[in-house]
């Protein structure tokens, strides 16, 4: 034997996609069955699997995904694409990380097993598309190909089946797969982007009862209920101990312990049995320990029942709720559903198989959850009651269930804080972390930056400002030097985006009066917060959404050294989330509906930084361009602005519903520019910078 044929390289004997018989593609589907079902139950492969694919198992593919639906649900789909691989091999690897390794979502439970679609998509080679970008359209056969995308770092893959599961036209699947990239919509477009093609072969089917064992594991919750009682009776003392400042318990060694994927913390009034507050956790994905995750929580709750003013009378129990065991049912989007159209959306979940008796319902979207469980309730039931609860804008919101086991006998929980409208003061909380608490120093800060607005400068009437919200050292004079160009009215409505997940997303302030460490109190309008909560439709008075803020706050201390005790103006603030465009044009109608009946007219405030957190020579060159669609006066064009160029001006939606309002009342208005700046001036990092604007807003 030669040395040239030592050397040449073997060739990989392929397998033959458009040559696969119906029964070696039954084979093929019933082999990722015993793969899922295998790794799902934590057991190991048994030969069987193998022997059920015969020869072809040692044939090559060049990619492969599992994909599981339950109903028209995703519930997991891994595979690759672009390498030579045996189809053992890659029926393995697929099929293992469909079931535990989807970061997108919980990892399959057993409980799902019976209720599983499972198909197989075996693919060819990737061909790069090479035709211009104005024929890239037509080169693409709808049901035949896949696409992959790849620029710099970030790929995406869709399948060739996406197209026509979701109604896409061949332009959307573009725009699909560069959204799975995390690249813009139009990179497709691009001669830097790498686009290409792949064909495949799906293979349907569902996981049969003859791939189950004859007993399915079923994951149960880290101990019995008398742990879980034991469990209570130490967070009872730990809250105790918390709020008297004694040692607490870390660990108790014969109380409940182990992992989960959900805690709820109730505190409940023993006379009328009603929950007065809930706080939760979850982990869908990876399981948190137990008993730290409750003292956690038990910290949490200490530090609210220190503020929260109970009758002394009120006596006061604690129930906790352990969840484990996630799994996927389906999502709806939401909107302001009555409950009719709820139960129509929650409908398309999955639900086949879930009982009220066994395991719990979980909502979740982004940060907030609710958790809803009643033996005596039907599921559809539960379902609405948890995703109701949400009390969310966001898009869409997540429908799980989880085993179940708690101290209390039924349970409607959510982190998403219910509206608190007591007239409390708000006091200040983010003293020295934005400005100086102490009452000399944030005078004598502030008054430098008052100093350097020009003497020729007077304060002139207008309808509305933007004025930024950074620490005094960063945006202060852009601030100074913004509120300094208007006259202040009896009354400021100050509209900021809301930055913690406390209380309700859309809230206006009710709190009778705000305060400085040692300053005067701004006295708020009453009046007109009422009237701003009863006439915009989705905004709730809510003291829990302004604890934390500091886009109002930051205000204050310029206020104070612009106006004196006697001439001081009250206060509306309101915090907003996120938002449609339809949302706010109809919040702007609202809102110029109260205003349009006042006697004297608030001004309107925008609390509102620019783009967050690009270098600064890109930071510039995005803030210019929301600054230029701010000053066309046209909400609709500076949300297209800001969405198409990625920035991130935190104020969006408060500077869209100002000029949308403004639009509404019939104020013809001029847009000013008054002062800019970014954190780099005052020695921010350059390569993370934050832009600061100030915008006056005047009657023509």
């Amino acid at each position: 034997m030669s040395s040239s044929s030592l050397s040449a390289p073997m060739k990989l004997e392929m397998l033959k996609l458009d040559e696969l018989s119906q029964e070696q593609k039954r084979s093929i589907q019933k082999a990722a069955q015993f793969v899922v079902v295998a790794t799902v139950c934590n057991r190991k492969l048994t030969n069987e699997w193998l022997n059920s694919l015969g020869p072809i198992g040692e044939l090559h593919v060049m990619g492969l995904f599992t994909t599981l639906t339950r109903g028209s649900q995703l519930r997991g789909c891994c595979g690759f694409l672009g390498r030579p691989t045996t189809l053992r091999e890659a029926i393995v690897s697929s099929a293992q990380r469909t079931a535990k390794e989807d970061t997108r979502m919980p990892a399959i439970s057993t409980s799902e097993l019976s209720y599983l679609n499972l198909d197989v998509s075996i693919l060819a080679s990737p061909i790069v598309l090479t035709v211009p970008a104005d024929r890239r359209i037509e080169s693409i056969q709808v049901g035949k190909h896949g696409l992959k995308i790849t620029r710099g770092q970030q790929s995406g893959l869709l399948l060739p089946s996406v197209l026509e599961e979701q109604n896409w036209t061949v332009e959307q699947f573009l725009e699909g797969v560069c959204r799975k990239a995390g690249l813009p919509e139009t990179a497709w477009m691009d001669g830097d982007t790498l686009l290409e093609t792949f064909d495949g072969v799906v293979i349907e089917g569902k996981i049969e009862s003859s791939s189950l064992p004859s007993e399915v594991p079923i994951r149960q919750a880290p101990g019995d209920i008398s742990s879980l009682l034991k469990l209570k009776q130490v967070a009872t003392q730990n809250l105790i101990a918390l709020s008297h400042g004694a040692t607490p318990t870390y660990y108790a060694l014969d109380a409940m312990d182990g992992n989960v994927n959900g805690l709820v913390l109730s505190i409940v009034n023993t006379e009328t049995s009603k929950p007065l507050a809930h706080w939760i956790k979850t982990s869908l994905r990876n399981a948190m320990p137990l008993q730290s995750s409750l003292f956690d929580l038990c910290k949490a709750a200490s530090e609210v029942l220190a503020k929260a003013q109970f009758q002394k009378t009120t006596d006061i129990e604690l129930a906790i709720t352990v969840l484990f065991d996630p799994a996927h049912h389906g999502s709806v989007p939401f909107e302001d559903w009555n409950q009719k159209e709820l139960k129509s959306e929650l409908s398309r979940c999955e639900t086949t198989g879930l009982e009220s008796a066994f395991r719990a319902v979980v909502a979740v979207c982004g940060d907030r959850a609710a958790v809803a469980f009643d033996a005596n309730k039907s599921i559809e039931t539960l379902l609405t009651e948890a995703a109701l609860s949400i009390k969310t804008r966001r898009n869409p919101i997540g429908i799980y269930s989880m085993g179940c086991m708690s101290t209390a006998s039924s349970l409607l929980a959510s982190n998403a804080t219910m509206a608190f409208s007591t007239d409390d003061v708000r006091m200040p909380a983010v003293g020295q972390t934005f400005y100086p608490s102490n009452p000399e120093a944030r005078r004598q800060l502030v008054g430098v930056l008052k100093a350097n607005v020009p003497a020729d400068v007077s304060p002139t009437p207008a309808l509305a400002i933007m004025t930024p919200h950074a620490g005094l050292n960063e945006s202060g004079q852009v601030a100074m030097d913004v509120w300094s160009k208007v006259q202040l009215p009896s009354t400021l409505l100050i509209i900021g985006p809301k930055h913690t997940a406390m209380g309700c997303d859309w809230a206006v302030s009710p709190s009778r009066a705000w305060e400085l460490p040692g300053g005067d109190s701004w006295k708020t309008d009453k009046g007109l917060m009422h009237r701003l909560a009863d006439g915009i439709e989705g905004l709730e008075l809510d003291l829990a959404a302004h604890a934390r803020e500091h886009g109002i706050e930051i205000q204050l201390p310029i206020l104070e050294a612009l106006s004196t005790l006697e001439n001081r103006p009250k206060l509306v603030a309101i915090v907003l989330k996120s938002a449609s465009l339809e949302e706010i044009m109809l919040a702007s109608e609202n809102l110029a509906g109260v205003l349009r009946d006042l006697p004297e007219r608030p001004l309107l405030v925008i609390s509102s930084d620019m783009n967050h957190y690009s270098p600064e020579a890109e930071n510039r060159r995005r803030d210019r361009l929301a600054i230029d669609a701010l000053l066309t006066g046209d909400p609709k064009q500076l949300m297209e602005v800001c969405r198409n160029n990625r920035i991130s001006m935190c104020g969006l939606v408060p500077a869209a519903i100002v000029m949308q309002t403004l639009i509404d009342l019939g104020e013809p208005f001029t847009v000013e520019e008054v002062s800019y700046d970014n954190s780099a001036s005052s020695g921010g990092d350059p390569n993370r910078v934050v832009g600061y604007a100030g915008i006056v807003f005047r009657a023509k």
